[in-house]
Formats: structure tokens, C-alpha cells, sequence
């Protein structure tokens, strides 16, 4: 990743470097770039993998693309045909209705999308993960 220098600063992030909370043996193993890309990259998923390490100290929130990033993958197989079947029967369907409508894809995919988001909603309401 390329350090943009608009990014701002991330207060957390500098306070963890000005407490020490992340160990000297650690920092020093990073260049001085990483420690920019640290203190204004928000998600970890970004950072270079020399800076992997660093995850562990940042909030639990801002660790979660990185690690859905990571586990993801491993899961792709079981969701990505079943996932293109329906999107295509779906497309389908809303051609027969009216052709017009694939027309624009942005929304088509913008409620495809919310419609999922609710059913994994549900998925995890059921399980007790989110709520």
C-alpha cells in the first residue's frame, strides 16, 4: 500500500504508539512508513503484511475487515455458485418483468444487496450473534 498523506491521523492509534502499549521489539522491526500507515490507514486489510503484527492492538472494531478478509476466502466455495445462481435467476426474472430494469444495474445490485443484508440479519438474530 502506497501511505496517502491526506489520510488523517487516528488518535487511538497515536496514543497506542505514545503509551507503548505495542512492544519495542515489535516497532522495531517496522520502518518508518509503517508506523505513518499505522497511525492513518484504517483498515488493517490495507497495510502491508510486514505490519500484521500490529492487529493485535488496535480496537476489535477496526480488526474486523482483516479478519473477515482472511476467513472469507476459506468459506468462498460453499456460497459463490449457489450465490450466482440466484443473482442470475433473479436477473431473470426481472427481465421478464420489465426489460427496462436492467437497465440500471447499480440499483438492481443496491437491492439484491439490501435484501441479503436482511437475510443474514436474520441468520444471526436466530443465532444469537448479533442483536
Amino acid at each position: 500500500m502506497v501511505e496517502k498523506p491526506g489520510k488523517p491521523l487516528i488518535p487511538s492509534r497515536v496514543l497506542l504508539l505514545g503509551e507503548q502499549s505495542i512492544p519495542q521489539e515489535l516497532l522495531d522491526t517496522l520502518e518508518d512508513v509503517h508506523l505513518q500507515i499505522f497511525m492513518r490507514e484504517p483498515d488493517p486489510a490495507l497495510w502491508p503484511r510486514e505490519m500484521e503484527a500490529l492487529v493485535q492492538y488496535i480496537a476489535p472494531g477496526d480488526r474486523i475487515a482483516f479478519d473477515l478478509s482472511k476467513i472469507m476466502p476459506l468459506h468462498g466455495p460453499r456460497i459463490v455458485e449457489p450465490l450466482q445462481h440466484w443473482a442470475q435467476s433473479v436477473l431473470n426474472d426481472l427481465s421478464e418483468r420489465n426489460a427496462s430494469h436492467t437497465d440500471h444495474p447499480e440499483s438492481v445490485l443496491e437491492e439484491m444487496l439490501k435484501y441479503l443484508e436482511g437475510v443474514l440479519l436474520q441468520s444471526f438474530n436466530r443465532s444469537g450473534n448479533v442483536g
